[in-house]
């Protein structure tokens, strides 16, 4: 025979059944039998509301599928799939639910891809249509915004990208002459200006680096057309007696072109001449004023020291 105490612990819960509180009935239960797990009739009630839970929530599901599928039809998929969500807990092994919610979720995905197509064919009609009126700085501004707001859309960032390449293709060839010349600072301004449009250009890239090839090989043409020109003002210079100018110009010659042969023997050969002209100056002025300084010593020898 059932205990006092178990009868109204069995009344509460059949309380709670009667108020269609299953699953604070269920939750009771499974607590009561925790503590008690051969009490029998609390056993049987509880598999009693795991009868009534599961029909209850075949109803709900039933209700859930029939929103969801009219939803489908009005192609609220979104809706239709958060309707599915909710009850996919309370039949966990219904088979032809989680189908059902895969199909919408196809379908929902089909839907974003026809719009994301549509989108980007949009944007590119208007970045063609700026194209051909030149309109330059709007199109520009669009593209910046346009990779702002779509920050993590990677379609969207490869049209931003090809636009911002069509751009510098197109003011590349404007500046073709001026790309062909030797006004280096220009051109880098030109191309620091390009990079503004598109940062992670190719075409700037390399054209960065054939720009610095190119400078860099005008630099040596001038480097040897000064030593050649001043090979030349070597000869002369040695011709003329000008060993101190010879010198220098060697030594100049020489911080650009350390190996030069010729600037090497033509400074160790100024220095030579260089010596023995300021020595032979140097005696002939010796011997210009010797008279002079004989007549001073002879009128004031207390003014001179013997060395």
């Amino acid at each position: 025979m059932e205990d006092a105490f178990f009868r109204q612990i069995r009344r509460n819960i059949e309380g709670l059944i009667i108020e269609g509180r299953l699953s604070e009935a269920y939750k009771r239960c499974k607590e009561v039998l925790d503590k008690y797990p051969t009490q029998r009739g609390i056993l049987d009630l509880k598999d009693d509301i795991a009868k009534k839970m599961l029909n209850q929530n075949k109803g709900i599901v039933k209700e859930a599928v029939k929103e969801a599928k009219t939803l489908v039809r009005k192609k609220e998929f979104e809706k239709a799939l958060r309707t599915i969500k909710k009850v996919l807990p309370l039949t966990p092994n219904d088979t032809k639910l989680k189908r059902l919610y895969l199909k919408i979720q196809k379908r929902y995905k089909n839907k974003l891809e026809r719009a994301e197509k549509d989108f980007l064919n949009a944007k590119t009609k208007n970045f063609d249509e700026l194209i051909e009126k030149e309109d330059f700085p709007k199109l520009i501004s669009t593209l910046n915004n346009l990779s702002l707001e779509y920050s993590k859309n990677i379609k969207v960032a490869q049209l931003v990208d090809s636009y911002r390449d069509k751009l510098v293709e197109m003011e590349v060839k404007k500046k073709q002459e001026l790309l062909g010349s030797d006004k280096f600072e220009d051109i880098k301004g030109f191309l620091k200006d390009l990079k503004r449009i598109s940062p992670k250009s190719k075409t700037i890239k390399n054209l960065q680096e054939y720009v610095g090839r190119r400078q860099m090989g005008h630099q040596v043409e001038n480097i040897d057309e000064f030593i050649y020109s001043s090979q030349d003002s070597l000869e002369t210079l040695m011709k003329l007696g000008k060993f101190e100018e010879a010198m220098r110009v060697a030594t100049e010659i020489l911080k650009t072109n350390p190996d030069s042969k010729k600037a090497k023997s033509v400074l160790k050969k100024a220095r030579n001449k260089a010596f023995f002209l300021n020595q032979s100056l140097a005696v002939k002025k010796i011997r210009e004023i010797l008279p002079e300084l004989k007549s001073r010593y002879k009128s004031n020898k207390e003014n001179f020291v013997r060395i």
